[in-house]
């Protein structure tokens, strides 16, 4: 935590994050 994702942005192990609607951070399908 502490770390604000934005859709694209890769995180550990190269997935991708972003912020879905409920505002919890969520792996990009």
């Amino acid at each position: 935590m502490g770390k604000i994702f934005v859709w694209g942005e890769k995180h550990k192990g190269g997935q991708l994050y972003g912020w879905n609607e409920i505002g919890m951070c969520s792996k990009k399908d």
